[in-house]
């Protein structure tokens, strides 16, 4: 029955049997369970869920941790694109073939996928983690026999699903994996002649170089998602591509590029009435202002962005702005304020699940510690922040973290532990070519062997430093050397 697709529901008249009965009581409770709740046999349709029919339009809702799910019959060959309409914020859709297996994963407008057999899909809708829940909005399902385009088109979706699952792992081999699937997926993009599908690909790679500070890569990535999207109307990801773009700025301290930049992300935010994509860009805003040592205005910027976020309800921009907030705090000495906003962030963090965030924050409270003159907790938060770091790949914070331990270790008088640590940052910066990095820590280095009176030696490290920033034109560090 269960193979034929029919309703098995009177337990009385069906005989099950077991050629093997290795944890056969249990598969026999499974299946017994099956048959009184009623499950269709695979392939087959549920009751239970709401139909799409192609071409027409769904009205539903989706709260935050609420999941919904529909169904939609399709034959072998079809292609389906899933549109989701009326809301600025797309949730995670997931779609299961006739076996139950997810065949795509998507967060993105207007995915697409192939039946390679007949029978029952199922579309599965969830709130996006980092985003806003969708709230009211509409699904659209257009379904069509696939041409050799539409297949290219669905395997390129596909791969792209691929490359944003492996972006999600926030690690460095994760983002560069990325890239490559993500590349892989532009050309099935191009052969299909599917334009969206580029500039959301463009965006999303863009993103991984800037993680991966190739921002050069980035920004050719960006400004072509930029273009592509302002043609074909698409403020959505074209507020998204500025937003990128005003990060990459960043973080080469190109900021007058990246307030410009900023500043056309929320002008879109605002238009589209995306509250997850405002409150985001003026926290990034706000950190523009930090950079530029106007503590006063990016305090100011990071309250309405808390304000905003935690109306809306949005806890990961809110978890967000409360750990970069803290960084205000710090530098304008007031440090009780700056623990008690990372305290605050702590069971956001944890309950959404945002592991690099974490180590964010828990970096941010060693500076704290650090600067309140409590040299063991600090130690206590830079070696948590170090091991997550390592866990992840993640050298360029690693090397930043080996700094920060030194430098406690020199406050503690610790010279030789804190040489020894010192000299681990350079390699690691050399190997990723962070020359920020490796210029700071020679700077530091200097500054112990000043603290034990050995002149030349600091006057050797600090000259290495000084030439590095000149060279790179770090004109504040170079102040700072010299």
């Amino acid at each position: 029955a269960l193979r034929e697709g029919r309703w098995v529901r009177d337990c009385d008249r069906v005989e099950l049997s077991f050629a093997h009965h290795d944890r056969g009581p249990m598969r026999l409770q499974f299946v017994l369970a099956l048959i009184v709740c009623g499950v269709i046999a695979l392939g087959a349709q549920s009751p239970d869920l709401p139909v799409l029919k192609a071409g027409v339009a769904t009205d539903t809702t989706l709260a935050a941790g609420q999941t919904r799910a529909f169904q939609i019959v399709l034959g072998e060959g079809d292609f389906a694109v899933v549109s989701i309409q009326k809301t600025p914020y797309l949730p995670v859709l997931e779609v299961l073939d006739p076996s139950g297996a997810v065949q795509l994963k998507a967060g993105w407008l207007q995915p697409s996928f192939f039946a390679a057999k007949p029978g029952t899909y199922r579309v599965r809708l969830s709130p996006n983690p980092n985003a806003l829940p969708p709230g009211p909005f509409q699904i659209l399902v257009e379904v069509r026999r696939a041409t050799p385009a539409d297949r290219v088109r669905a395997d390129g979706d596909r791969v792209f699903a691929e490359g944003n699952t492996r972006a999600g792992e926030g690690s460095r081999a994760g983002l560069q994996a990325a890239v490559e699937r993500y590349s892989a997926a532009l050309e099935l993009f191009r052969q299909g002649s599917y334009e969206a599908g580029e500039t959301s690909v463009r965006l999303a790679r863009g993103l991984s170089y800037s993680n991966l500070n190739d921002q050069k890569a980035a920004r050719a990535d960006l400004d072509l998602a930029i273009r592509l999207a302002h043609a074909a109307d698409s403020p959505m990801v074209e507020a998204r591509a500025w937003q990128y773009l005003a990060s990459s700025y960043r973080a080469t301290g190109e900021l007058d590029e990246a307030s410009r930049s900023a500043e056309r992300a929320l002008s879109l935010f605002e238009r589209l009435g995306d509250v997850s994509g405002q409150s985001g860009t003026l926290n990034n805003i706000a950190r523009l202002y930090g950079l530029q040592d106007d503590l006063r205005t990016a305090l100011e910027y990071y309250d309405r962005a808390l304000r905003l976020s935690l109306d809306a309800g949005d806890r990961s921009t809110a978890a967000l702005v409360y750990v970069n907030r803290s960084d205000v705090l710090t530098s304008l000495g007031r440090l009780a304020d700056s623990l008690e906003t990372l305290n605050l962030a702590a069971p956001l963090i944890k309950a959404l699940g945002l592991d690099s965030l974490e180590l964010v924050r828990l970096n941010n409270m060693g500076i704290a510690y650090k600067q309140l003159g409590d040299y063991r907790k600090a130690l206590e938060a830079y070696q948590q922040a170090l091991a997550g770091y390592r866990r992840l790949g993640n050298a360029s914070a690693e090397g930043q973290e080996l700094d920060n331990i030194a430098n406690v270790h020199q406050l503690l008088g610790e010279y030789q532990t804190c040489l020894d640590l010192h000299e681990q940052s350079p390699a690691i910066a050399r190997r990723i070519g962070n020359r920020g990095l490796e210029a700071t820590v020679l700077n530091n280095m200097g500054t112990t062997w000043q603290r034990q009176g050995e002149y030349a030696r600091a006057l050797e490290y600090h000259q290495q430093a000084l030439t590095m920033r000149r060279a790179s034109a770090d004109r504040c560090g170079e102040a700072s050397s010299l």
